[in-house]
């Protein structure tokens, strides 16, 4: 993110903030050489114009300190939230945004508190001047900053489980020059539900009611020395258990928002603040069979949700290429460098709308929230978002490499690889994402029949994924990955060395299925050896997966 000026010509090259706030700290010196030559003066006549004119220089001063505060909050924190609400893969390039906004209201903040010990001293140059209308204004432009500059660094996951220790972090952007002034300072953290948080930002009254039981090791607000960042970390915290609200129609648990609340109380000199903050909005499981559905609420969210918006409001249809583009985000979050192809994403729009799509998709296409995540697709027994996560989860955890090596085609529908692939010579094969199989992973390949026949391969599953690169070793069916790569030159260093069978002992291979799978509508009349063919056989269900932490960082 580029932090520039507002209000300039196009043509112009705008300041930074930083340029601005120095700009406003230079005019601040320049009003207190005012200060100085007036006091040398020694009659009122020469007074009275002099101080006229410093009162001026001073309005503009906190004029335009309230104009760059209103900039930096209103455009450019708010785009930094927006960065940060997005699961930015970016990160260090959020921080360096954040630090660059820090040094800014550190700045604004210097220049206020030097007007308002200006304002004191004129009286003392023996020249009547009113200036109480000058002083709440820069009492107003405090608050402001004290306000809307304390905000949730390191955001919680997404996804909660109970009883499952997280850390978050508060942060206050006013750093050293709200250290060494302020005093009395008492920081407080809650669980809110969706209601509260409404209740809170609508009247703006914290009254700390808690939605759930937390526990976790006290986080004081301190400066560091090394980062200048004045900051709270609350480590080990934990939601022992939480109140739920009662239910509407198909609403589920996972359904479900909630949002950590923080409250900061201190004072500075004559001057008593009361600021708050919340995290993003997250879902909390007790379960982690609840998992794949409650990302499916946060997935939704942060496709749609505006930073300023009521808590924790959310349209029920929307644009797809705008869901499209979160989805790409969060499977390139999972340790997936390759992104999703345009073609990746027009295969995954038609099975979220269940309708055939144009090529590119037009930003007018909608989708909603139920096909994205609650109706089942047709004929199957799950939902499109249970599809897409179970199949992005299994690359990551077993196919990455392949994935981002760019041999695996992944997303894409069944008819066209069939047309595809006749195209080419026989022995020619391709890896896609089962249509059948959560999680699965099938090999189609090219026949050396005379009609070209295309035949898929029981798809691997879950943990057995990982088996589908030992089958394109070892079947001699399969030759060239799509488009035509030889299958040594594109998977040889995944392949793993066969174990030999101990001296005195015969290996294990019990009967196994022919290797075309039924799930998918095809019958294999290919006889194929059973040592091979044991390894298309899906043992494991994808849905047993147990929760990891690592899963929940994600999100």
């Amino acid at each position: 993110m580029t932090l520039t000026e507002y209000g300039q010509p196009p043509e112009s090259s705008p300041p930074t903030i930083d340029q601005q706030a120095n700009a406003l700290q230079q005019m601040v010196r320049q009003c207190e050489a005012q200060i100085r030559a007036i006091a040398q003066m020694t009659t009122p006549l020469q007074k009275k114009p002099a101080v006229t004119q410093l009162t001026r220089d001073l309005w503009i001063v906190v004029e335009q300190a309230t104009d760059l505060a209103n900039q930096i909050i209103g455009t450019y924190l708010r785009q930094w939230r927006i960065g940060q609400n997005r699961h930015g893969l970016d990160r260090a390039g959020l921080a360096a945004t954040l630090d660059t906004i820090q040094r800014a209201c550190e700045v604004l903040a210097s220049v206020v508190w030097a007007v308002r010990d200006q304002i004191v001293a004129l009286p003392v140059l023996g020249v009547p001047v009113e200036l109480a209308g000058l002083f709440d204004r820069t009492r107003d432009l405090l608050a402001l900053l004290a306000t809307k500059c304390f905000v949730v660094e390191c955001q919680p996951p997404r996804v909660i489980k109970t009883n499952t220790k997280y850390s978050v972090g508060v942060r206050h952007l006013l750093g050293g020059q709200l250290h060494s002034r302020m005093v009395g300072m008492k920081l407080q953290t809650c669980i809110v539900s969706e209601s509260q948080a409404r209740n809170i930002q609508q009247s703006n009254i914290v009254t700390m009611e808690n939605s759930g039981v937390l526990t976790f090791d006290d986080g004081a607000l301190e400066l560091d020395k090394d980062s200048k960042h004045l900051k709270a970390t609350f480590r080990n915290l934990q939601v022992k258990n939480i109140q739920r609200q009662e239910r509407r129609g198909a609403d589920s648990v996972t359904d479900e928002k909630f949002a950590f609340l923080f409250d900061l109380a201190f004072a500075v000199g004559d001057l008593r603040f009361s600021v708050w903050t919340i995290s993003q909005p997250v879902v909390v499981i007790v379960h982690g069979n609840q998992e794949t559905a409650a990302k499916a609420t946060i997935v939704w969210d942060n496709a749609f949700a505006d930073p300023s918006r009521i808590p924790f409001e959310i349209s029920e249809r929307m644009g797809w290429n705008v869901l499209a583009e979160m989805l790409n985000r969060k499977f390139r979050s999972m340790q997936l460098d390759r992104p999703l192809s345009a073609e990746n994403l027009h295969f995954l729009g038609v099975k979220a709308t269940r309708r055939k799509l144009p090529f590119p998709v037009p930003d007018a296409e909608l989708v909603t929230r139920a096909q994205f995540c609650r109706d089942l697709i047709p004929a199957r027994p799950f939902t499109f978002w249970e599809w897409f996560y179970a199949a992005i989860k299994v690359t990551r955890d077993s196919l990455k490499d392949i994935w981002n090596d760019g041999h695996m085609v992944g997303f894409v529908d069944k008819a066209r690889v069939e047309q595809d692939l006749r195209q080419h010579p026989p022995g020619t094969f391709l890896l896609r994402f089962s249509d059948s199989q959560q999680g699965g992973i099938t090999i189609a390949y090219v026949t050396n029949e005379p009609s070209r026949r295309i035949q898929h391969i029981n798809p691997f599953i879950g943990k057995d994924a990982v088996n589908a690169i030992n089958a394109i070793r070892d079947l001699p069916q399969l030759k060239f990955v799509y488009p035509g790569v030889s299958k040594e030159e594109a998977f040889g260093r995944h392949f793993q060395p066969k174990v030999l069978p101990v001296a005195g002992y015969v290996p294990a291979e019990p009967a196994a299925p022919n290797l075309a799978t039924q799930a998918d509508g095809l019958a294999n009349n290919q006889s194929v050896n059973s040592s091979i063919a044991i390894l298309g056989v899906a043992f494991d269900s994808f849905q047993s997966v147990d929760l990891n932490q690592n899963d929940l960082m994600e999100f």
